[in-house]
């Protein structure tokens, strides 16, 4: 995968999922006993909050967040049909109640919808116990086409309006969804240093960026977090983004 591509809002299109299937039928089998130490697969309890670390903490910030975060994403967007607001409030409670005090929207999920019903469930905890994070950057227009956008105006609108549809003061942590290529990464950034400064965001994301965006990115504020995919599947950041986190 191409972290450049990426960032210019260029995305591969995976092969048939029929063809990926067919391609796996002559690997070989194995079970976690046979991977490395680094890969190990750990079996987790039914109700991870007893047995598992419940906090963690960026060293150089003092964004704590638990171990497991919630994305609330598929509540009520992209996976198969919504189910109703009180279910998925439901839900989140039981998230809540097991140990799970991060949780991850955005403003392109519905569009505005899954912001909103996250509102909704945050009214039913202390503000001060959840920590909530939302994107920015990243919507489709009328024929249903991906418009990426980084302009300063456009930040501070999004994060308003955010804001109100979360019903909360400030917003933990706030990603850039998607880097706008045709906007210097040094200006979006600079606006949310300044939503940071004003206390309507506490912490500033990334998602999807190369390394030299990360880097020019943090020179301007720094860059509590990164969201990509680390998988057994996907391994790319582990060439240069990883090793530039530590």
């Amino acid at each position: 995968m191409d972290l450049d591509k990426i960032d210019n809002g260029e995305y591969m299109i995976s092969p048939s999922y029929e063809t990926e299937l067919a391609s796996l039928k002559d690997l070989p089998s194995f079970s976690p006993c046979d991977l490395p130490p680094s890969h190990a697969i750990l079996p987790l309890p039914c109700t991870f909050h007893p047995a598992l670390p419940r906090h963690t903490r960026e060293p150089h910030f003092s964004f704590l967040v638990s171990k497991l975060g919630f994305g609330c994403m598929g509540l009520s967007y992209a996976y198969n049909s919504p189910v109703s607001d009180d279910d998925c409030i439901s839900i989140i409670k039981h998230a809540f109640d097991s140990g799970i005090t991060f949780f991850d929207t955005s403003d392109v999920y519905g569009p505005h919808t899954n912001e909103i019903l996250v509102g909704k469930a945050l009214k039913h905890f202390p503000r001060e116990k959840v920590q909530v994070a939302t994107k920015f950057g990243n919507s489709r227009n009328a024929a249903g086409n991906l418009v990426i956008c980084g302009k300063p105006d456009y930040v501070r609108a999004c994060c308003e309006a955010s804001l109100k549809r979360l019903g909360v003061e400030y917003i933990d942590l706030y990603y850039q969804h998607r880097i706008d290529t045709t906007i210097p990464i040094e200006e979006t950034v600079g606006e949310l240093k300044k939503l940071v400064e004003e206390g309507k965001v506490k912490y500033i994301g990334l998602s999807e960026a190369s390394p030299d965006t990360i880097r020019r990115a943090h020179a301007v504020h720094p860059i509590t977090a990164l969201q990509m995919e680390w998988s057994l599947w996907s391994r790319d950041i582990e060439s240069e983004i990883v090793p530039l986190c530590r």
